[in-house]
């Protein structure tokens, strides 16, 4: 499970990587032409199908440039969440949501400073980016893989629960580090999962994973012996205890000092 989550922070840091060296090869008055935004996004979706639009924001909010298949030039930022999360920390990368497209998307932002002024490159990105790599995971009878959000909202499809941007109606989750096995019922079934945050951007990515219930046995098998071994040792503790303070249980025994 580590190794689908590094694989799909890799997959986020390439297309932050690719934003941030666009914005930084490019000045503002150079990038602000839809010729020369037009020429760059059509590199960028030669390298990667995943772009879905990109578009140039300004230290006030305005939108102005724009390649994509909408007509948002124009359009002002300034009073958005993400607007001023970029503005502060200078990258940003939005949960799933459908907007004016009214399809699942999101958006990765960063921003470039030039003298005393700031711009934005921000681009809308198809959810096959990550969709696609959950699904492999997808395997076995009762195999499911999927990701939700801070607020447990699903950021991609489930085989067996919720929809994308549905609740996904199991117990959330606080931030942790690493991965979590946890024993869950879904339906009839008690399945075991694997849980890990995703470690890109502002980590609000959960991924879970149910994992074969063939695995339920030995992990029920390895939870009693734990529980054997924890009862054996606190039976020896116990024992040594009883034989150091038995001397002073002895009738006429002086008090040690």
């Amino acid at each position: 499970m580590e190794d689908r989550r590094h694989a799909l922070d890799l997959s986020f840091e390439e297309r932050i990587s690719q934003l941030y060296t666009v914005a930084h090869t490019h000045s503002f008055e150079q990038i602000r032409s839809q010729e020369k935004l037009y020429e760059i996004f059509g590199l960028l979706q030669h390298r990667s199908k995943y772009f879905v639009a990109l578009g140039v924001i300004n230290d006030q909010g305005n939108h102005v440039a724009y390649a994509g298949p909408y007509a948002l030039k124009g359009i002002n930022y300034k009073d958005s969440e993400w607007f001023q999360s970029v503005r502060l920390r200078g990258i940003y990368m939005s949960d799933v949501f459908l907007g004016v497209r009214n399809f699942p998307h999101f958006v990765i932002a960063v921003m470039r400073r030039e003298e005393k002024k700031f711009w934005i490159l921000r681009a809308t990105m198809n959810t096959d980016l990550f969709e696609s790599m959950v699904k492999v995971a997808q395997a076995g009878e009762f195999g499911d893989a999927f990701l939700v959000n801070q607020r447990n909202v699903l950021q991609t499809s489930s085989r067996f629960l919720s929809r994308v941007m549905e609740n996904l109606g199991m117990l959330a989750l606080p931030w942790f580090a690493g991965t979590r096995l946890i024993t869950q019922d879904i339906g009839q079934r008690t399945m075991v999962v694997g849980a890990t945050w995703l470690q890109t951007a502002h980590g609000c990515w959960w991924s879970w994973k149910i994992l074969r219930k063939s695995i339920f046995p030995f992990l029920q098998t390895r939870s009693l012996a734990l529980i054997l071994l924890a009862a054996g040792v606190a039976v020896v503790v116990l024992g040594a205890v009883f034989i150091v303070t038995l001397p002073l249980n002895v009738p006429g025994a002086s008090p040690v000092g």
